[in-house]
């Protein structure tokens, strides 16, 4: 993408970025450490390249023309979430920082350590406008007044909550998707698993762009079961901090873990293949279920699990997608071979690939469902996709 696609205006100041990004360049071993506590080795350089790419491009935007900043007016006030840690801090703090916005970033309840040592080696404890706050939500959200934007993200009805709860001009809402996967005759079988391996086990499975379930048409259900399990085989068991690619590993914590098991105990007739197990409360053993539609469970996990639904009639499978959970919570919809009817359209298309090769810092993210991503502006909500850095310069730094 060009700088003339992004139709950037020229206001940007470069000294937040740079700082930013020789801070990860220098400190690039201990975040990868302390990145590694929490998600595997091959997440955690992904995150790292994610995020200088993100200070690289907003710094070379800054660049591009010598006008000074125009000022901006509010404060942003934004929910990290309790996975991507250092991405979220670019996407959610960096961006407005860079915008000439003020920051204030509550940090997870369980995780207020890590992200304080992330943010100092980050560089952002350095400036005057960028402030961690290690607090309840209930404090945090009584900060924000009626010309300040909060950013949320986590589950839909705790951010619905949020947004009634607080003061704000504008509020932009990353909820939850189960960004469900179709594979239909026709499909690339090969291309289709080898995706939605990298998809479902990026991070131990602990990532909101994962596919929760996944739709397989009944008459290649064979043949994409039996090449997904043999993938599954090929793969190595690591420890998070040596887990330098897709592998089987330890969830990122004991909650998560915990949810994990839980409703593998509710599959055990439905479980079609599992992978190495370890007697170990953090693990959750790699598992392939199959469930037909009428029997199926639809539920958002944070865990290596293949939750496959076999179906033949497109009609039901359409009336699935209409009812909940999956009505209102459309983000991305990942589709190999050909559709056998009309499909949803509150969902962003993802033609043979997953919502992996789709995301992009300052591109909007997320779908068109009314508690997926929205974005309240002035007592107005429309659920689209968003863009924090688009959302941020049109409406706040006019």
């Amino acid at each position: 993408m060009t700088l003339d696609a992004l139709d950037i205006r020229r206001d940007l100041d470069p000294s937040i970025q740079r700082t930013f990004e020789q801070s990860l360049i220098r400190n690039a071993p201990r975040l990868l450490h302390r990145l590694t506590e929490q998600c595997t080795l091959h997440s955690a350089e992904i995150e790292l390249a994610q995020s200088l790419r993100l200070a690289r491009n907003l710094e070379r935007l800054a660049t591009a023309s010598a006008a000074p900043p125009q000022p901006a007016s509010g404060t942003v006030y934004t929910f990290l979430p309790r996975n991507n840690l250092l991405y979220s801090i670019a996407l959610y703090c960096l961006i407005p920082l860079s915008l000439g916005l003020p920051v204030q970033a509550r940090t997870p309840a369980a995780l207020s350590g890590l992200v304080t040592e992330l943010w100092q080696l980050t560089g952002l404890d350095r400036f005057d406008s960028a402030r961690l706050r290690d607090e309840s939500q209930r404090d945090f959200t009584s900060r924000s007044s009626s010309e300040d934007v909060l950013i949320f993200t986590g589950r839909s009805e705790n951010g619905r909550r949020v947004e009634a709860q607080t003061a704000h001009r504008a509020f932009i809402g990353f909820g939850s998707s189960l960004n469900p996967a179709i594979v239909m005759p026709g499909a690339d079988l090969e291309k289709a698993c080898d995706d939605l391996v990298f998809a479902r086990l990026y991070n131990s499975g602990a990532d909101c762009l994962a596919p929760d379930s996944i739709f397989v048409h009944a008459s290649v259900y064979a043949e994409f079961h039996e090449r997904l399990t043999a993938r599954l085989t090929l793969l190595d068991v690591a420890d998070r901090r040596s887990a330098g690619t897709i592998a089987h590993a330890p969830s990122p914590d004991m909650r998560t873990a915990t949810q994990g098991r839980e409703f593998l105990s509710r599959m055990t007739d439905r479980t079609t293949w599992s992978g190495p197990d370890f007697d170990a409360p953090d693990f959750v053993p790699t598992t392939v279920t199959t469930s037909d539609l009428d029997e199926a469970t639809h539920v958002e996990l944070f865990s290596p699990v293949f939750n496959i639904v076999t179906f033949s009639s497109w009609e039901r499978l359409l009336a699935t997608f209409g009812s909940e959970p999956y009505r209102g919570s459309e983000m991305y919809l990942s589709l190999y071979g050909e559709a056998g009817g009309p499909l949803p359209d509150a969902y962003r298309l993802c033609a043979s690939s997953t919502p992996f090769h789709h995301e992009a810092a300052l591109r909007p993210f997320g779908g068109y469902g009314a508690d997926a991503t929205w974005l309240t502006i002035d007592g107005t909500t429309t659920g689209r996709p968003v863009s924090v850095f688009h959302t941020l310069r049109s409406e706040l730094c006019a």
